[in-house]
């Protein structure tokens, strides 16, 4: 499958992508081509033998998975995946909206200035909205609590989701909505 960047397609595709996103976020039976939908937030980083990875994501339809993947705490992976409540993945696509990422035009999350060399086994955070495969994705600086303090841009702060990963806060602030929703939606699982 090739991706289409939804700021990328021209006006009326865009708008159409945009529409269909949008109503995901109603409640009742699921829209046409719900399970093509889909929010997703992804924490991703490490060298080879550290690396982490952390996938929360809600099709339109409810189906819904999360996987962990820590190889710095020998944890195994962990993977689980169940279908929520139609009402509940709504509430995630209009927390997506309320957060901006379903507006025509690229949301407004502060960008974020990290100081220094951005080495390939950073952490990064993205929230990403598609509609089968045409997406828009928002990425910000991520790290652990121990590092936090001194390699992600502002202060950082914790996100209302099961990884120990923080973002700078005025990320958190932006996404709020849409991470809340992903935490009830974990908590379903």
């Amino acid at each position: 499958m090739t991706l289409k960047n939804i700021d990328k397609l021209r006006p009326e595709p865009r708008a159409a992508v945009l529409q269909r996103l949008r109503g995901m976020a109603g409640v009742g039976a699921a829209p046409e081509r719900a399970a093509d939908t889909e929010v997703s937030f992804e924490v991703s980083g490490g060298a080879p033998g550290e690396r982490y990875v952390y996938r929360l994501a809600v099709h339109g339809d409810g189906a819904a998975q999360r996987s962990v993947v820590d190889e710095l705490q020998h944890a195994g992976d962990d993977e689980t995946s169940h279908a929520v409540d139609r009402q509940l993945a709504g509430r995630v696509f209009q927390a997506a909206a309320d957060a901006g990422l379903l507006n025509d035009s690229a949301p407004a999350v502060p960008q974020q200035q990290v100081d220094g060399e951005v080495l390939p086994d950073s952490m990064v955070a993205v929230i990403t909205v598609r509609d089968g495969d045409a997406v828009r994705r928002v990425a910000v600086p991520a790290d652990e609590p121990a590092f936090a303090g001194a390699s992600l841009p502002g202060e950082p702060a914790d996100i209302p989701l099961r990884t120990q990963v923080q973002l700078p806060a005025d990320s958190v602030t932006a996404l709020r909505p849409v991470l809340e929703a992903l935490g009830a939606v974990e908590a379903a699982l």
